[in-house]
């Protein structure tokens, strides 16, 4: 083994594996990261109503970053409605896109062009920096020395 690493164990279901993961040391810093994905706040709105509570719990927890991982919305509409709502977060914002995030919203979308590789590489980017969010499949963040990469 290499120095400066050690071995753990992860088990997924029926498959266990062994890693190699760097040993912790005092040098590196603790950083506290809320993460939550599957919001589908455009599925029901119940969901929708339940944003500000999460973004109150968020809050009270004071983490260092959040990280919101795919399935946010359908829609752009939606999207751009979720991220708002996290605005006031003083903290750093991540975001990733999940498969429900880069669907076809209509056939007129996509007479325009605006197909699912569309809303990947141009509309959610585009609407995450408006909302204040790093969108993490364009690049990796370095924030101290913890690097946030997809």
């Amino acid at each position: 083994m290499r120095p400066g690493w050690c071995c753990a164990t992860a088990t997924t279901g029926q498959i266990r594996r062994k890693l190699l993961i760097p040993q912790w040391s005092a040098q590196y810093s603790l950083m506290r990261v809320a993460f939550t994905s599957d919001l589908h706040i455009d599925i029901t709105a119940h969901n929708r109503e339940l944003l500000p509570y999460l973004v109150e719990e968020i809050e009270r927890l004071s983490p260092d970053a959040l990280v919101l991982a795919g399935d946010i919305a359908n829609t752009l509409s939606g999207w751009d409605f979720a991220l708002e709502a996290f605005r006031r977060l003083g903290i750093m914002k991540f975001v990733v896109p999940g498969n429900h995030d880069i669907w076809i919203e209509s056939k007129r979308a996509l007479r325009r062009a605006q197909d699912s590789t569309w809303k990947h590489d141009v509309a959610l980017p585009a609407s995450a920096g408006r909302h204040g969010f790093h969108y993490l499949p364009q690049h990796p963040v370095l924030i101290g020395d913890v690097w946030f990469v997809l």
